[in-house]
């Protein structure tokens, strides 16, 4: 009798044990099929955000491509307009430069800041004055 309980227990406690470890089986079986399942789904998001951020990025660099293009343009625009300009300018800077002073005022705008005596055109003929240039302000005469 001691013998048929024994294996009695023996058989109810493989029993429980063959229950259990299946059941630990299939959570673990559930548990690995459900990561599987996450893990395409993150697979999928990751793929879909790739595609979206390459288009951005091509998208991105054509605009690039076309503001260097715009500005490369107007850069030869500018460069176009202001050359002439600057080459009038510099001519008639020039002229005005080699032109003879009549006043003080003309001595003055052309740079000269030492009071002194210098050399100016008067109405006929050409005149030497004294130009005071630690006033602040001029006569209209010479």
């Amino acid at each position: 009798m001691a013998c048929f309980s024994l294996v009695f227990y023996g058989v109810i406690l493989v029993f429980l044990w063959s229950i259990l470890s299946t059941s630990n089986a299939l959570s673990l079986e559930k548990e690995i099929e459900e990561l599987k399942q996450q893990y395409e789904l993150y697979n999928l998001k990751c793929k879909t955000k790739k595609k979206k951020q390459d288009k951005v990025i091509r998208m991105l660099e054509a605009k690039v491509e076309e503001l260097e293009d715009k500005l490369s343009g107007l850069e030869s625009k500018f460069y176009g307009e202001i050359n002439p300009r600057l080459r009038r300018n510099s001519d008639a800077a020039f002229r005005q430069g080699t032109r003879i002073p009549t006043s003080c005022l003309d001595l003055r705008a052309n740079g000269h800041i030492s009071s002194g005596l210098y050399i100016v055109m008067g109405i006929q003929l050409i005149e030497t004055v004294f130009c005071d240039f630690s006033k602040q302000s001029f006569d209209s005469s010479r």
